[in-house]
């Protein structure tokens, strides 16, 4: 029997459902996703809430940052001058002059980002027992 003989017989042989007896499932259906575009909503306005309130207590000044907004891209391309304004390759030295502050720097980062993954991994494995299912009677 070919897939499309399987289909029309699956078809013929369910019993379809009259649009009255349809409807309180399509309303519920309905109230469903009307709460689930709410919460999606409230969740939208509490970030933006939260980004400005971020903003206002970081002293962030939009005028300023969009007035030099354009000079963004030019940070990365200062990247390969020196201070003279000779690219770096032409005196490698000079651009790692405090090779041993930037080393001890980088350190310092390497550090953090272990300290970060440790402490993270720490709390997920925790909280991953109260999320699952066969050890959580709440849903």
């Amino acid at each position: 029997m070919s897939v499309a003989d399987r289909t029309a017989v699956a078809n013929t042989a369910l019993p379809r459902l009259t649009d009255a007896r349809l409807a309180p499932f399509a309303a519920t259906y309905a109230r469903a996703n009307a709460a689930k575009r709410r919460s999606t909503l409230l969740l939208l306005a509490a970030l933006v809430v939260a980004s400005l309130v971020a903003g206002g207590v970081a002293e962030v000044d939009l005028a300023k940052f969009f007035a030099n907004i354009h000079r963004f891209t030019s940070y990365i391309g200062r990247l390969f001058y020196l201070e003279s304004g000779a690219p770096v390759w032409t005196d490698p030295a000079e651009w790692f002059w405090g090779w041993k502050k930037w080393l001890a720097l980088l350190g310092d980062t390497l550090l953090i980002a272990y300290l970060g993954t440790l402490l993270g991994t720490t709390a997920a494995f925790f909280l991953c027992f109260l999320a699952s299912a066969n050890l959580n009677p709440n849903a």
